[in-house]
């Protein structure tokens, strides 16, 4: 009974797929090189793991700017909710982003207006950030169509 129970699980976790991976001739190859991925300690980040809401801990800054939530779509555009500094006032604006090696680039369409961070680590749910003013954490609290 025991070598029953061990070769149907055997079977159930062979039989499972990576659907970050994709099978050919030539055996198992990871498809990481179809678009960028940063991988710590096992936990890795794509540009999919951006679609959804995140939001930032206090004093992330972008100029005169602090950010409070970025809502990442499809297609390359994202609303981000913020306000001025020393204000109450929130407000949202859409932008569009890139995702390229381990760099998120935002920008507007009056093509004025751009920043950018490095990716320096990703624990899920956290994503830590850098640009060249501070160090910067991102918390995912909802995923993209929810």
């Amino acid at each position: 009974m025991k070598k029953f129970i061990f070769i149907l699980f055997a079977i159930v976790i062979a039989s499972c797929e990576c659907p970050y991976a994709e099978w050919d001739d030539d055996g198992y190859h990871e498809s990481g090189g179809k678009q960028a991925k940063v991988t710590y300690n096992g936990d890795y980040f794509c540009a999919d793991k951006l679609l959804g809401t995140w939001q930032m801990d206090y004093g992330c800054i972008v100029g005169n700017i602090e950010l409070k939530e970025i809502k990442f779509l499809d297609g390359w555009y994202c609303d981000i909710t913020m306000a001025r500094m020393r204000t109450t006032d929130w407000f949202t604006e859409t932008w569009a982003y890139t995702y390229y090696g381990n760099a998120i680039k935002f920008a507007r369409n009056d093509g004025r207006t751009a920043f950018s961070f490095t990716i320096k680590n990703y624990i899920w749910p956290e994503l830590y950030l850098e640009d060249s003013f501070g160090r910067y954490t991102w918390r995912k609290v909802r995923a993209y169509g929810c």
